[in-house]
This record gives C-alpha cells, structure tokens and sequence, in this order.
C-alpha cells in the first residue's frame, strides 16, 4: 500500500489567533487514537479487507510519517509528560517503539519507567527466565529477577535484583546507581523525595525489619520517617531560620509559613513569621521585617499585585488595624477586606467606625459615612470603581463620585471591559438595566449577574415573568430565548461578541444563541477552550464531538486533544 501522508491546509485565520488544520488519511486507514507532543505525531490505525468469509484487520502505528506493524491488536499510546512510547501486541507477545527504535516482542515486560525530565528511560523483559533491564535502549544488567526500576530525584537509577531465585531464602540486592547493598530476604518499594534522598523497606533472613536510608542500614524501630521528609526550615544554635540559595533568614525561636489570601503567580515573594522571645515578626523576602508584635492576631494576608506591598489585619482590644508594609494605614471595629483592581495597583476596602457607619477607602481617600455597603466593582485597569450603598434607609449607586438613585432596590452592578457602569434596579416594583445611556426595560423581574462581551459592545442578563419560572435571556435588551428549567444559569459570550452560551451550573443543560442544544458541553468555558463552541452528543453507541465555526456544524470523534476525527476520513487539529 502508498505510505500515508500528512497534508495541511489552513482552514481559517481569525483575528482571534484560531485555525484548525485537515490531516489527510489514505482511504484504507481508519483512525483510533492519535497524540501529539512538540514535534511528534503519532497516531494509531486499522487497515481492514476482504478475506474470504469476513473482514480480516490489520493494526499499525504511524510515527511523524514512519509506519509499523502489523500487530495483533491495537497499539496503545502511551503519554508521559516529556515523553511518550508505543505498547504494541504481536501473537501474545508485547513490546514497544520508544524514539523510533522497536524493543521486542518479549515474554514478558514491564511498564516503561522515565525520570523527572524524559531524558532517560527504563524497562525489565524477560525471556527463557532471565530478566533483562534496559536503560536509554542498552542493556544494563540480566539476573535471575529484577524488579522496582525507578529513578531518583538526581536521575540515578535504582533496582533490585536476585542471582538466583530457585532456594528457600532467596537473595535480593539493592543497587543505588553503582553502590549495591544487600544480601536481603524481602523488600518493599523505594521511596524518593524531592532532595535526591531514598529509603526502602528490607527484611533479613529472619524476618527482622530494617530501612535502608541513603546507603545505610537502619533496625525499623530505629527510623525516623521525618529524616525523610524534606524540611523548608533549618536549624542552628540560636533557633530556625529559611534559607534559599545564598539568602537566609534570622533565626528565631518559631518559624512558620505565611499563608496568602491572595497571591499572584508571578510574583516570587516569601512571607514568614517568626517569633523570638514572646513577640512576633513578619519577614518579608528574607531581609524585610515588620515587627515586633505582642500579644496580637495576625488576620488575612494580602499581596499587591505588581508593587507586591503586603497588607495585613493585626487584632488587638476588639479593633482591627491595616498595616501596609509594616505601617498602620487604617482602623476598623471589624475584619478588614482589601479588594484590589485585575492589573493596576489599586486597593479599595470598607472599615467599619465606632458609631456603626461604614467607610469607603484606599488608604488616602475616604467617602462615607452609609449605613451599609452592600456591592463594590473595580475596573481592571484600576481607574473607575462603583459601589452600592444605603443611606437614611434608601439605595444608592456611585459611579465614582456621581450619585445615582435612590432606588428601592439594586440587584446588581458591573463595570465593562471598557470602563463604562452597568447596573440592574427596581423602583416601583419594575425592573430595569442601565447600559451606556441605553435604559431596557421595564421588566417583571432582572436576575443573575450582568455580562459583557470582551469589547464591551453587547451586555447579557436574566429577566423572568410573571407566574412563570422560566428565565429569558436578554442580550443588548432583547430576548433571544428562554430557558424553561429550574437551574442556575451562567453567561458567556464568543470572543468575537457575536455569540452568547449560557450553561448550567450543575447539570449538562446548555443554550446556543438561546437555543437548547441536545448535547453535552466538553467543558464548563467551551468558548475558551478553542475560542468555539465544541459539544457533544451520543448516536448510535458513539460519542459524537460538533464543532461550531463560523456557523458551520463540523462533527466527529475526538482522538486526542485537541484533534478531531472528522466524518470523510480527515482529522482536523485544534490549536489555540
């Protein structure tokens, strides 16, 4: 038969960075799995014909255009995160292709072992009762057993082994790299932390317990799993401290981990407390220390995003203080909560005074006093911040420092992707939404968040009616459908703007543009995913995968992910 080829074809280029490319396949190969990791495609099939009472099948493998087989039975894919290999089956007889080279079939074989960063591999066959053990394709060693493979953290291999096995007590052997201990009467399964350190569990001819911890031999009684476990916190004599590198801490009598109520993944600060002599300290990036404090509780940590200041609660006589950095910059006769903008450095917070009034503040301006702040939104830029308050008994929304209201009743504010306040409120038992100075309703009843698109130009909410449970999904104040289930729903828009999906939050229920889809979402945010649609439906005993491009139903199977076995024998890839 022709070798099979690989043709690619850009589907689409959208502004949004999506495209899909068609992988052809020869008329006589039926696909059944297929991988893809850096470089390498590989995929499984089948190639089926005519025999003279039945259809005979064939299995093969095809790696980046290479082809193997024929096998018994359908390779398997095998995934590792640096790596992957082939397990493939041959008249009851198993092997495996690993970087382009065939291993087998065996007798026997075990599982393919890699260490950390799949730079090297091994695996034990056996054959005519000699075991074989195989590291980076070369054979190592051969005894009468061999068994537990593994790798430490230092990528050092370890095994055990045995020269013989035909006697009552038979003699096993520990090698670590090129050191070898033993000989042993049993043994259990290697343990390796993250520090490159081992121990196993080992008996002796008569039963007797022992660990062996990094080449030395310990009676079971006798070991401390936490010489083990790696510690964060090292000890001299004056107390403990934290080192990484060539930084440290002081050392102090108690050290402990300061556990973040927000922190941002790119920031690489180390938050402790300590505390010597009765009094507590917080260090900040080894050399940063706050302190002391006496008697005090320490409350809700928070890291700024991209100043990395620290804000901290500090309890003491009934009254919460906010530090900033080690300095007091408010005070509260309750917890106070710091809620920072998505990507500036702005901080807003409500306190609490001793009359009962609340406060709004950053630190440097304070509006109030209101009997309440029920809801507060922050832009992400950091630049536009709207809240809900309560005032001689009556609602009110700011939009900065612009007073809107009274309203009998607010359900809920929002600020847009460009910077421009929307809210929901009753007056008078109607409902409305305000929008960019477009005013829709009235309405019975607005529930639910209120939802943007990414530019800000479409705005989505829930409405409901009179003597009815049913919701109506409105989309710039228009129905465009209604949703007849007791459920809670959640919005979505395309990346685009140009599609809405709104989805259950506890069951596969889901709406299309308004419109039920008899399907099952792959996920909870399908639109960001692949920046499409993509669900799912069962026909015929089959999972039937629909892509939704442009206003085009594409259906097929899902290989993989991000690859689609499309009908007409074309596998379409997937890529964000």
């Amino acid at each position: 038969m022709k070798k099979s080829f690989i043709i690619v074809i850009l589907l689409f280029t959208w502004h949004l960075c999506f495209s899909q490319t068609k992988i052809g396949t020869i008329n006589s190969e039926n696909i059944l799995e297929l991988f893809k990791q850096n470089n390498n495609l590989c995929y499984t099939y089948v190639e089926e014909k005519a025999g003279v009472i039945s259809i005979l099948q064939e299995f093969y493998c095809n790696i980046n255009g290479k082809k193997y087989g024929p096998f018994s039975k359908q390779p398997i894919i095998k995934k590792n995160i640096n790596a992957f290999y082939i397990e493939f089956c041959i008249d009851d007889k198993y092997g495996y292709i690993i970087n382009n080279t065939v291993f087998g079939p065996y007798e026997d074989l075990d599982k393919v072992i890699y260490n950390n960063d799949g730079t090297k591999f091994s695996f034990v066959y056996s054959e005519d009762h000699v075991y074989y053990l195989i590291e980076n394709g070369k054979v190592i060693d051969k005894k009468a057993y061999i068994d537990e493979n593994s790798y430490n953290a230092n990528n050092t291999l370890c095994y055990c082994y045995a020269e013989e096995i035909d006697q009552d007590y038979p003699e096993i052997f520990v090698k670590v790299g090129n050191e070898t201990f033993g000989p042993y009467s049993d043994y259990d399964r290697f343990e390796f932390n993250e520090n490159g350190e081992y121990y196993i569990k080992v008996e002796d001819e008569y039963d007797d317990d022992y660990v062996l911890f990094n080449g030395k031999l310990y009676a079971k009684n006798d070991f401390n799993e936490e010489w083990f476990a790696p510690s964060d916190f090292l000890k001299d004599s004056e107390g403990f401290y934290y080192q990484t590198g060539n930084q440290r801490t002081e050392s102090y009598d108690e050290l402990d981990y300061v556990y973040l109520s927000t922190f941002f993944e790119h920031s690489d600060i180390t938050i402790l407390k300590g505390k010597k002599d009765n009094q507590t300290y917080i260090i900040k990036n080894f050399k940063t220390i706050y302190g002391p404090y006496t008697d005090e509780r320490f409350n809700n940590f928070y890291l700024e995003k991209g100043t990395n200041s620290l804000y901290y609660n500090v309890e003491k006589n009934n009254k919460y203080y906010l530090y900033k950095d080690g300095k007091i910059i408010d005070t509260s006769t309750q917890m106070i909560y710091p809620i920072f903008s998505e990507n500036a450095n702005v901080c807003f917070y409500q306190i609490k005074d001793s009359n009962g009034k609340y406060w709004l503040s950053t630190g440097k301006e304070k509006a109030g006093p209101y009997d309440s702040i029920t809801d507060i939104s922050i832009s992400k830029d950091g630049t536009k911040i709207a809240y809900v308050v309560k005032i001689n008994g009556k609602n009110f929304i700011f939009d900065g420092i612009k007073k809107l209201g009274p309203f009998d009743w607010i359900t809920d504010i929002a600020i847009s992707p460009d910077n421009t306040l929307a809210y929901a409120y009753e007056n008078n038992d109607e409902y409305f939404l305000v929008y960019k100075d477009q005013k829709y309703g009235p309405y019975f009843f607005i529930e639910g968040d209120i939802t943007f698109s990414d530019d800000g130009k479409h705005i989505a909410t829930f409405k409901k009616n009179p003597g009815s449970l049913a919701h109506d999904l409105l989309v710039d104040g228009k129905v465009i459908g209604t949703i007849d289930e007791r459920d809670s729903f959640t919005i979505v828009f395309s990346k685009n703007g140009l599609h809405t999906l709104c989805y259950s939050l506890y069951s596969d229920l889901f709406f299309y543009d308004g419109k039920l889809i008899d399907g099952k979402r792959n996920n909870s945010y399908p639109f960001y995913t692949y920046n499409i649609l993509t669900y799912t439906e069962e026909h015929d005993n089959k999972t039937i995968t629909h892509l939704i491009i442009n206003n085009q139903d594409f259906k097929g199977q899902f290989l993989s992910d991000d690859f689609i076995y499309l009908d007409g024998k074309n596998i379409m890839y997937i890529k964000n």
